[in-house]
């Protein structure tokens, strides 16, 4: 579904996708939103899920929770009411530094939990991921670093992009979705010649560069890079 002009979710045209369909859907969002980093809209949101048919599901997957800001609203509290037809996912990947173990969980009234566990495979998660978890779980001090750590970082970015004019979208996320002057592949391969990698080209998103946020020491060097290509004019 393509974006607003805001880049925001399209909550209007997705309702009228799914009023059009005939038979019972899934609806996917993602908030913070990937690529963009924006939220979803709070009041759209939480009438469609309040108003939404039983027949109708939601997925809201939030893998950047715990990255965004005051505004963010989660769809917790919705299933802690009661509600059966939403499923929330959530990942250790992103802030609790899990990555290369693969390991998440999904929220949802026990008898969507009890559903899907009827079709899930008995091996789907290692047992090292699984003692990692745990231990993360219990490490509030770990979460405060990598959070802490992503908004230093962020702020080097944001710096950089203020004082060479592109425009960027809110830090709610690990990485910043922000502006770039010529082609989306030219800028990557640049930027790759330098040794860093940054993201592909999103569909109807020509001209917007999404930057994983990496520690504060990384995040300088690819402010440098940036300021270097903007003497060359190349960016």
């Amino acid at each position: 579904m393509p974006l607003t002009a805001e880049l925001q979710t399209d909550i209007a045209a997705m309702q009228a996708a799914v009023a059009a369909h005939p038979g019972p859907s899934i609806v996917y969002l993602c908030n913070p939103n990937n690529p963009t980093g924006l939220l979803l809209p709070k009041a759209p949101v939480a009438q469609w899920l309040a108003k939404a048919s039983p027949a109708l599901q939601f997925i809201i997957d939030e893998a950047y929770g715990e990255y965004a800001g005051s505004d963010f609203q989660s769809a917790l509290p919705f299933i802690q009411n009661g509600q059966k037809h939403i499923v929330l996912t959530k990942t250790f990947s992103k802030a609790w530094g899990m990555a290369g173990l693969r390991a998440g969980y999904a929220i949802a009234a026990p008898e969507m939990i009890a559903a899907m566990q009827a079709q899930a495979s008995f091996d789907n998660a290692n047992l090292f991921a699984l003692y990692g978890a745990a231990a993360v779980l219990d490490d509030s001090a770990w979460l405060a670093q990598t959070r802490s750590n992503n908004l230093e970082a962020g702020a080097i970015i944001i710096a950089t992009l203020k004082q060479l004019g592109l425009d960027y979208l809110p830090l709610n996320a690990s990485f910043i979705f922000h502006r770039i002057k010529g082609n989306n592949e030219d800028y990557r391969k640049r930027m790759q010649q330098a040794g860093i990698l940054v993201g592909r080209t999103f569909p109807g998103l020509e001209g917007w560069n999404r930057l994983t946020l990496g520690t504060p020491m990384q995040m300088q060097q690819v402010a440098k890079e940036m300021q270097r290509l903007r003497l060359e004019g190349l960016l």
